[in-house]
């Protein structure tokens, strides 16, 4: 596990950063667990924060699971079980996970708490 910084920040994982270190919390960029890196990593809570573009993630709202994407050669489906293996990695390594969706946090600006 560590912290590594060789991906670039989307914006909406700068705000959620932004939001956290504002509501006091030390936050850890690119946190690193079998070398998948998680966006943001909250030590006091053991909680790792994804931040799921829209476009990037395909969210379901907006694509269908047989979308193809033509540049990055994927179909939707395939992008979320790669998430959904990131996710389970994160969990049986012991952290709790939050997965925040770019249309979730432009409507409600707010991350759950750990469950």
């Amino acid at each position: 596990m560590s912290n590594t910084s060789a991906h670039t920040k989307s914006k909406g994982h700068r705000q959620i950063e932004k939001h956290l270190k504002g509501l006091g919390y030390e936050v850890t960029s690119e946190f690193s667990i079998e070398n998948k890196s998680y966006d943001i990593f909250i030590e006091e809570l053991n909680l790792l924060i994804e931040y799921n573009g829209t476009r990037w993630h395909y969210d379901p709202r907006e694509y269908d699971a047989t979308h193809y994407d033509d540049v990055k050669h994927r179909f939707a489906f395939q992008k979320w079980l790669k998430d959904l293996q990131k996710v389970d990695l994160a969990k049986t390594s012991g952290y709790n996970i939050e997965v925040v969706w770019e249309y979730d946090w432009k409507n409600t600006r707010r991350v759950k708490r750990p469950r």
